[in-house]
């Protein structure tokens, strides 16, 4: 609620799921100091597969769920820039 997030896939790859998260159910309330609450996948999720060089911009009502598996398990690395609303 307080950070865009810019996230960037220097080296792998991974699915990202992507929604509103009005359009979301909440799986654990919104916690203040991290800023950050956790929703359950829904109809209305988008999958994203992002590889190496690839980036997402991600606005403070984008649910998100990052780090997801394609096919098989295997190492990425991932820059996230947080930049304050």
């Amino acid at each position: 609620r307080k950070y865009i997030d810019l996230q960037y896939v220097a080296k792998g790859v991974e699915l990202m799921g992507v929604s509103f998260a009005e359009k979301s159910r909440e799986d654990t309330p919104y916690d203040e100091k991290i800023d950050a609450g956790f929703y359950k996948e829904s109809e209305e999720t988008s999958f994203l597969k992002m590889s190496s060089g690839d980036f997402v911009v991600l606005w403070p009502n984008d649910a998100h769920m990052p780090c997801c598996q394609i096919d098989q398990p295997q190492d990425a690395l991932k820059v996230v820039f947080k930049i304050k609303v």
